[in-house]
């Protein structure tokens, strides 16, 4: 029996990322099928989701530090997926203008309410799925937790890359420890 080179055992294994991607959402869209069943669960479960995020703040305050140092004054900023506003209410402090994308409008009507509690102006709610909303480029783009509906991942991940003029900012896992992790 001959041994493998050990240059050769090193090796990673090539990965399919779109073929994973599909297997993955195949798998993980049993709630979320269709855009009407991702507005169903969110018209149930947006003010929980809200109220959590509200409830524990700290648990992305450096998230949002790390955030506003990639932001400058003139800046516009688009938050995909933005939800309830977890970061595009308050980075809109740091920019000149944020709109911010979701499908949900029980999502957006939250965001527009905590909006106006904060006397923010500069933004602009869109209701929309990324895959088919046509978006105007911005300086930075955040797709925060956001792109686990998306199909054709290759084909979001392109639509973002082209609507950003700076800087791109995806995140799908946690980036913060919760507790003694």
């Amino acid at each position: 029996m001959q041994k493998r080179p050990e240059s050769a055992k090193q090796r990673p294994i090539p990965l399919d990322f779109a073929a994973t991607w599909s297997q993955f959402t195949k798998i993980n869209m049993h709630r979320r099928a269709s855009d009407a069943a991702e507005i169903a669960f969110w018209r149930q479960n947006a003010h929980g989701y809200d109220d959590g995020t509200q409830r524990d703040p700290d648990s992305y305050r450096e998230t949002l530090r790390v955030l506003q140092s990639l932001l400058r004054p003139d800046d516009t900023l688009l938050d995909v997926g933005a939800g309830s506003g977890r970061f595009a209410l308050p980075l809109a402090q740091s920019v000149k203008q944020v709109t911010a994308l979701d499908l949900s409008p029980d999502m957006l009507a939250i965001f527009e309410r905590r909006a106006a509690e904060g006397d923010i102006s500069n933004i602009q709610p869109r209701r929309g799925n990324w895959e088919d909303t046509p978006i105007e480029s911005h300086d930075v783009v955040l797709a925060a937790w956001s792109l686990y509906l998306q199909r054709d991942i290759l084909a979001s991940l392109q639509k973002l890359i082209d609507t950003t003029r700076r800087t791109l900012i995806i995140f799908y896992l946690r980036l913060e420890p919760a507790g003694d992790e």
